[in-house]
């Protein structure tokens, strides 16, 4: 099987950054089983930078829209990383369709807070702490009230339906993501692209496991972030929940990696001895930490999965969040963290008490599957094999699972 990942990120010639991210980390699972895979980024241009990686491919967004261009990869299907409000992809969306390929939208946890009043609260405030990226209080205040005015609006039904059904699979991050895009679905009356809809939580690497044989718990705190100087990752709720936990737990020590992770332990006066401060670290060389550490915790104001999270869990953590991060609510429900009551330094540390006080056994794999590459591009290609007929690919999809 051949599965491509069409992702609409400009090409930038760093080919090792494109492939530790979204579809990319799919290719080694596929590898292993004698399949293939194929990340498609877009290109600035004639005379661009290309990528030297055979599992990379930089190209225009006139080729994306040739059906040409897609049937020389002489692949089954795509995971299309389009979004829920990407209409623009549309001619792209037909151009795959025309090269005989299943198609799978991979969407963020999002849209599945979206025309829900009880979860208004929340998408106001990620509105607001996206905003703070790029603009001071007052500026980023007026355009999350934008952005909310936006999201009463809502996605008019007539315009996304035409989208959303030219995929035989609708994926979302969290179970939360896709509960609330089924009940907007029948709401709209398509209960048939409801059907659609499945969990597909980003992919971590199979060895991304807890070894009870090889791998031992320590009594630390594991807290991990691009960069603490955005204010949307709260570094500084993140270095005062520290504080108060770590003064309360002597036993305890604080492992924060990111750009400026200074920034962190400085707000941490309480227990600046026992956090470690880190650079930012890819997810590689993370893993003895992850399998060290019995609690992941983050501070953010918005995020889409995060990935921090996912490889956290399939290491036997348990992982502690602000309500801001409803989607991973579903951690919390299987007992394998806790979140805050708010996005505070008192509420976080208590969560972390919490968390802490009733830490499961580790255990050698994720509680709630899939969170493995195998078993996300298994169930991506079982989606896409028994989705409605209607392409030259349904029965090389079942023929080459990528389970064999």
């Amino acid at each position: 099987m051949t599965l491509l990942f069409p992702t609409p990120v400009l090409y930038d010639g760093d080919d090792a950054r494109f492939l530790r991210r979204d579809g990319a980390r799919l290719l080694p699972a596929l590898a292993a089983r004698g399949n293939q895979g194929v990340k498609v980024v877009l290109s600035p241009g004639p005379g661009s930078p290309r990528p030297a990686s055979p599992g990379l491919r930089a190209s225009t967004f006139a080729d994306w829209c040739n059906p040409d261009f897609w049937k020389a990869f002489h692949a089954d299907g795509a995971l299309c990383y389009f979004g829920f409000s990407a209409r623009r992809f549309l001619p792209v969306v037909r151009a795959l369709r025309a090269a005989g390929l299943r198609l799978a939208l991979k969407a963020d946890s999002s849209f599945g807070l979206h025309r829900f009043p009880r979860h208004a609260a929340i998408w106001f405030r990620k509105c607001y702490w996206v905003a703070r990226e790029r603009h001071a209080p007052p500026a980023a205040l007026a355009k999350a009230t934008l952005d909310m005015a936006k999201w009463i609006r809502g996605f008019p039904p007539g315009d996304m339906i035409p989208y959303l059904k030219s995929f035989d699979a609708i994926t979302v991050e969290s179970p939360l993501a896709a509960d609330n895009t089924r009940d907007w679905l029948r709401r709209h009356h398509r209960p048939d692209l409801a059907g659609r809809v499945l969990f597909l939580p980003h992919p971590v690497p199979d060895d991304f496991v807890f070894d009870p044989s090889r791998d031992t718990k320590e009594h630390r705190v594991l807290a991990v972030a691009a960069d603490w100087r955005n204010p949307r990752k709260g570094g500084a709720v993140l270095g005062r929940a520290l504080g108060r936990f770590l003064a309360a737990h002597p036993d305890w020590r604080a492992t924060v990696v990111g750009a400026r992770s200074d920034l962190v332990a400085a707000a941490s006066p309480l227990a600046t001895d026992r956090i470690e401060a880190l650079p930012p670290l890819d997810s590689e060389t993370l893993l003895p930490l992850y399998r060290a550490s019995r609690l992941l915790v983050t501070a953010s104001g918005s995020e889409s999965g995060p990935i921090v999270a996912f490889e956290a869990l399939a290491c036997g953590g348990s992982v502690v969040f602000p309500p801001e991060l409803l989607q991973l609510s579903w951690i919390a429900d299987a007992g394998h963290g806790a979140m805050a009551s708010a996005r505070t330094p008192a509420a976080l540390a208590a969560a972390m008490e919490r968390a802490a006080g009733h830490v499961p056994a580790p255990v050698a794999a994720p509680p709630v599957p899939p969170l493995h590459a195998s078993e996300d591009c298994a169930l991506l290609a079982r989606s896409l094999a028994t989705s409605s007929p209607g392409s030259r690919t349904a029965a090389a999809a079942t023929n080459h699972d990528c389970t064999e």
